[in-house]
């Protein structure tokens, strides 16, 4: 039996970073979903027959988790057609992804320096092989996105996965004092998040990773802490002074805010007005109130999202599950932790339902969750194992 589940582990794992790597070149969102059945769904559930006591819940979050996908199921099947049952199946969908990462997977490969630091040069690469071909035929100009072989989920999708990456090398680096490749990889990140995406609700995310990890060293690593913020605080005023001196960096404000607030107070009014405050809307209302032709079609933030369609008690489970995991980061100093706030951060700016087929939520919220989750995560925390270790080595 043992032996059984190591094989489990090691085929999950891979088939994890195999529909990883496909979310970040796959052209349409469909063939995400095909894989997503193929690799993990199918062999999950003949998995969860053959162990049922992996998929009883043991945590706190995982039941608050339950909770929120059965009363997204429940409500939203009330309120659209009798015979209409999606929204029990797309809730399915999505505890199966994250029972499966956090029961059968290794989370020493996805907490591993070689994953993080590998994944992040085969994405630059990409990207910057992206923007090369874009401005040779002239189609990038400033301000605007590459979209040369860009993968279905998201536009900005890339971006979200190279902040994703780079919060995940981000502690060790300060740990380490690598300061000048810290500071290498950051400038290379802007770059990409400012002017190949040109995505603010990234460098939303990047800040976000910088922040968080400071209070992190001011907690439990001081010593480091002084270092990095004063890093971080040259890095603030070399900010002030390029932006103030050059005009590249104004076309990211003169878009303004792409209607997001007429975009959210569009929504916020219709769902007081047909009192939706305890069930929601529903996931139809947008096709039955608003017209179809213009940009109010979807609210581009997560938390609105939940709150309009599902409910002020869909978005208290949600924010509630947030909190309970960030706690359990937080504690045993888990990298993933800082992922996931960077994740929610530009989740207020996304257009995606986090209940549904596989999209670029589930890789910047869920996954992280399913993670820090893992029941196979080892007992002492990570960063201070390490931080240990490498005092160790230099004594």
């Amino acid at each position: 039996m043992l032996e059984d589940c190591n094989k489990a582990r090691r085929y999950f794992t891979f088939a994890v970073l195999l529909f990883a790597v496909f979310s970040a070149c796959s052209p349409r969102l469909k063939w995400l979903t095909h894989a997503y059945f193929v690799f993990i769904a199918l062999p999950g559930l003949l998995w969860f027959f053959k162990g049922r006591e992996n998929i009883s819940p043991r945590l706190n979050e995982e039941w608050v988790l339950i909770l929120f996908l059965g009363w997204i199921a429940v409500q939203n099947s009330f309120l659209a057609a009798v015979d209409d049952l999606r929204y029990i199946r797309y809730a399915f969908y999505v505890i199966v992804f994250v029972i499966v990462v956090a029961r059968f997977t290794s989370p020493d490969v996805f907490r591993s320096e070689t994953f993080a630091r590998k994944g992040f040069c085969v994405l630059l690469a990409f990207s910057l092989f992206s923007f090369a071909v874009d401005y040779s035929n002239g189609v990038w100009y400033f301000g605007g996105r590459i979209r040369f072989l860009q993968p279905g989920t998201s536009p900005y999708f890339h971006a979200y996965l190279l902040n994703l990456l780079f919060s995940l090398l981000l502690a060790r680096q300060i740990l380490s004092g690598r300061w000048v490749e810290f500071l290498c990889m950051l400038g290379v990140l802007l770059f990409i998040d400012a002017f190949c995406f040109a995505s603010r609700s990234a460098l939303l995310g990047v800040t976000i990773i910088l922040f968080g990890n400071l209070i992190f060293m001011i907690r439990h690593h001081p010593k480091n802490a002084i270092r990095y913020a004063s890093i971080l605080a040259f890095l603030a005023v070399l900010t002030i002074v390029l932006f103030r001196e050059s005009t590249l960096f104004h076309a990211l404000i003169e878009r303004g805010d792409s209607q997001r607030f007429e975009i959210w107070y569009e929504h916020l009014k219709n769902f007081w007005q047909y009192n939706g405050l305890h069930f929601g809307l529903g996931q139809t209302y947008t096709r039955s109130l608003l017209p179809s032709d213009n940009g109010l079609m979807r609210p581009h933030n997560l938390f609105l999202s939940i709150l309009v369609y599902h409910g002020v008690w869909a978005l208290l489970l949600f924010l509630m599950l947030c909190m309970l995991i960030l706690r359990r980061a937080w504690r045993n100093h888990d990298p993933w932790g800082c992922a996931l706030l960077a994740g929610l951060g530009e989740a207020a700016f996304m257009s995606e339902n986090i209940v549904g087929y596989p999209n670029a939520i589930w890789f910047t919220i869920l996954l992280p969750m399913a993670l820090i989750l893992n029941i196979n995560s080892p007992s002492e925390p990570l960063l201070q194992k390490e931080a240990s270790r490498k005092s160790g080595q230099q004594t």
